[in-house]
């Protein structure tokens, strides 16, 4: 299975209360207006010839949102032979989806199909993805690709293993890209430089924002020790090319969401967070109480209103005042919702079904 595109759920526990309250904020705090928990849901899946999967997903606007994986219907040309190029994103224009698949030669000798496991989107025309490198998307084709993943031919700038997977940026002259065993580059524009991360861990997410208190840019991410015992995530933070080491859990985590000085949250064996990142201790979650199940991502658009989607398609939204399980409304399945985007009142989620790729559409 590629990447953390499976979860397998942590614990089986049935816990009947699905509304959970919480304090949303610190003391001294205002609360925000709760916002709705009340979706309407479309789910779609594409593939059937092959394993088929959906990684990331960036939404732009209600009609412009791209999602990327790979995705391998059963396909045959004129004459009969079976069509094995994969799909790598799949794009809504508010109307329907469009697959497209994404060749691109850029820096190497033949044709390579994309299948992402990451994707950033600034503008309509300014989309980059992770995939043995970074590469820069036109909403037509790839226009630029950087292979500083390590392979057969190319020497690229990351060690061997440290495959790139997910990234995360402010603009296309401030990108961070992050992956297993400890990978991390950054790119200003002009070219990609490896940071040393102090980690030999997956590095499974990475997010940032800025202080709305001190205007200063705070990035965070997370590494996840997942093959093998005993459990353990680092949470990191990155500034500018500096990397450090925050806190060390002996629990899985795989996401992490936050507004910088007001609330902090970290998703996998449940859901726990705190208010400063100077906190002494964390309010825990575990599986059972907010999600019956392991949750692969967390996003959100603000405090009163989060997303956490993972194991078995459970989708949980937070509205400030309360945790709201979608379970009994959305079918579940052995899959997993691997990544969530939230934007004004559209959600999506994605991942993978069995052999196909799956793709859930929320509507408040």
């Amino acid at each position: 299975m590629k990447g953390l595109l499976f979860l397998a759920p942590i614990s089986l526990f049935y816990f009947l209360g699905v509304d959970c309250a919480h304090s949303p904020t610190g003391p001294g705090n205002s609360l925000p207006d709760t916002t709705s928990h009340t979706f309407t849901f479309q789910q779609f899946s594409w593939g059937g010839g092959g394993a088929s999967f959906l990684s990331d997903v960036a939404i732009l606007s209600d009609t412009n949102i791209w999602a990327v994986g790979e995705i391998q219907p059963v396909q045959y040309d004129s004459t009969g032979q079976r069509i094995y190029t994969p799909y790598g994103a799949a794009h809504w224009d508010g109307v329907s989806w469009e697959l497209l698949k994404l060749p691109t030669s850029y820096g190497l000798s033949y044709t390579s199909y994309l299948t992402p496991t990451g994707i950033i989107a600034f503008t309509p025309n300014d989309i980059w993805f992770a995939n043995g490198g970074v590469h820069k998307f036109n909403s037509q084709v790839v226009t630029q690709s950087y292979w500083i993943n390590k392979f057969p031919g190319n020497p690229g700038i990351l060690d061997e293993g440290q495959n790139a997977e997910k990234v995360w940026g402010t603009s296309d002259n401030n990108l961070y890209v992050v992956g297993r065993k400890g990978g991390l580059a950054y790119f200003n524009g002009t070219s990609w430089q490896k940071l040393s991360s102090g980690t030999q861990l997956d590095i499974t997410d990475i997010y940032g924002a800025t202080n709305p208190r001190t205007g200063e840019l705070e990035i965070l991410a997370l590494a996840t020790q997942i093959d093998s015992l005993p459990s353990q995530t680092q949470l990191l933070r990155i500034q500018g090319t500096a990397v450090s080491l925050i806190s060390t859990f002996s629990k899985v985590y795989f996401s992490l969401w936050f507004v910088p000085g007001e609330k902090y949250y970290l998703a996998g064996d449940g859901i726990m967070w705190k208010n400063s990142l100077d906190d002494s201790a964390w309010t825990d979650y575990p599986v059972g109480t907010i999600t019956r199940y392991g949750i692969g991502r967390i996003r959100g658009t603000g405090l009163n209103d989060i997303f956490a989607t993972g194991s078995y398609l459970e989708v949980v939204h937070f509205n400030g005042l309360t945790w709201y399980n979608y379970m009994n409304e959305i079918p579940s399945a052995y899959g997993s919702y691997s990544m969530v985007a939230l934007r004004g009142n559209t959600m999506v989620a994605v991942g993978l079904v069995d052999q196909e790729a799956v793709l859930l559409m929320g509507k408040r």
